[in-house]
């Protein structure tokens, strides 16, 4: 029987499954030109995903785009960039296919590019080598899908094309705060046209450092969060010493709002004050919690249906005791981190979980003690247990 060609798209369809796997995109490369066109502007979608010592040919190969504007800010008398290094002709305009934007990232690899081929005895000229590269990509890339901003950038949101964030294609969006006292209306200002401009967008991250959410941001943040019809995922994490609240993300209007969308809530350094929790995500399929305290359920009994994979890091032992209260027949995978704990703690802990969550299959329990046999006679569906670094599986141990 002969077979039926398969169409452009369908072989665009079957290589998007390759995505970040670069060895074999990269084979990809050599079959034909066909595949060739297809898989170049997968690579180049996000060619910073993993950054390493060969990222600095990507800094390279930008600068080679720069027009002759970009490239005299560099070579002026004011700073004199080594561009002897660029690349001179490129068989494709790489910088165009950038899907994911992140000024982090570039910054990164542009201090290890300036190590590698650049002076390091003048004055660095880092910033005005990343100031052309960004109104380079600002000019040259059309659409973005994932948007990676730090606030101490606020400078230059001004200027991001309004293509970015007026696009249907954007779906991802992160936000870092790490300078504290970060009060630019710049960063109002976008976070806020973001959620005009964009209803779609399907995942958002909110990370910040060594202070809460600034003032001026949150009722932003809220609205932006509000604003989206299919968020599928949420992370809210704060990295310090102490906790924050993160409270005036976590209104019980705001979830509920997106309780029949949402899929995925991580959550960091939060301290639950109210039943934030609570009834809201029913169709949750992972909830992850560290760092965190207080109850974020309340006094109602809960329903998580469709949780599918729970992970209990470094909390105090109330939360966790609280959520290991909430039954759940669907969840498959559970990991918990708690150390320095009484075998009598252990083993409620065990206990709540076989019966509470009865169907687990994964059980990873990072703990410096625990008998294998308190656990393995409770849980009849369990396949892989995983005890610090011992593991079990169903049919033997490892």
């Amino acid at each position: 029987m002969k077979l039926t060609k398969l169409t452009d798209d369908c072989y665009l369809e079957i290589i998007k499954n390759f995505e970040h796997n670069y060895h074999t995109l990269y084979n990809c490369l050599l079959v034909n030109r066909l595949f060739c066109r297809i898989t170049v502007p997968l690579l180049w979608a996000d060619p910073l995903y993993n950054v390493s010592k060969h990222s600095i040919n990507i800094i390279s190969i930008y600068l080679s785009y720069l027009n002759e504007n970009e490239k005299y800010q560099l070579t002026s008398n004011t700073y004199q960039v080594d561009l002897s290094c660029i690349f001179q002709k490129t068989l494709f305009e790489y910088a165009k296919f950038l899907e994911t934007y992140s000024s982090c990232k570039i910054k990164n690899v542009i201090s290890l590019w300036y190590q590698y081929t650049q002076d390091i005895s003048k004055p660095s000229l880092e910033i005005p080598t990343f100031m052309t590269i960004q109104s380079m990509l600002f000019r040259s890339c059309k659409r973005i899908k994932k948007l990676n901003i730090l606030a101490e950038d606020n400078s230059s949101f001004s200027l991001i094309p309004s293509s970015w964030f007026n696009s249907s294609e954007l779906r991802e969006c992160e936000f870092k705060f790490v300078v504290p006292n970060i009060q630019n209306t710049n960063v109002y200002n976008y976070i806020n046209l973001i959620s005009i401009r964009n209803k779609r967008i399907q995942i958002i991250h909110i990370i910040t450092y060594n202070e809460d959410i600034p003032p001026n941001c949150r009722e932003p943040f809220l609205n932006l969060i509000s604003a989206q019809t299919e968020l599928k995922e949420l992370v809210l994490k704060y990295y310090s010493i102490t906790t924050s609240s993160f409270m005036p993300l976590m209104r019980r209007e705001m979830l509920q709002a997106k309780s029949q969308s949402l899929r995925k809530l991580i959550l960091q350094g939060i301290k639950f004050d109210k039943d934030n929790l609570a009834n809201l995500v029913p169709n949750l399929e992972v909830l992850s919690i560290k760092h965190s305290f207080g109850n974020p359920f309340g006094e109602d009994e809960n329903n998580l249906q469709n949780l599918q994979r729970l992970e209990l890091i470094d909390n105090t032992l109330e939360l966790n005791r609280i959520i290991l209260k909430t039954k759940c027949k669907s969840l498959k995978f559970f990991i918990i981190n708690e150390k320095e704990l009484s075998n009598e703690i252990k083993e409620e802990i065990i206990f709540l979980l076989s019966q509470n969550y009865p169907n687990i299959t994964t059980l990873c329990y990072v703990t410096n003690y625990l008998m294998f046999s308190s656990t393995l006679e409770k849980f009849h569906s369990l396949c892989q247990l995983q005890i610090g670094e011992f593991a079990y599986k169903k049919y033997g141990v490892s």
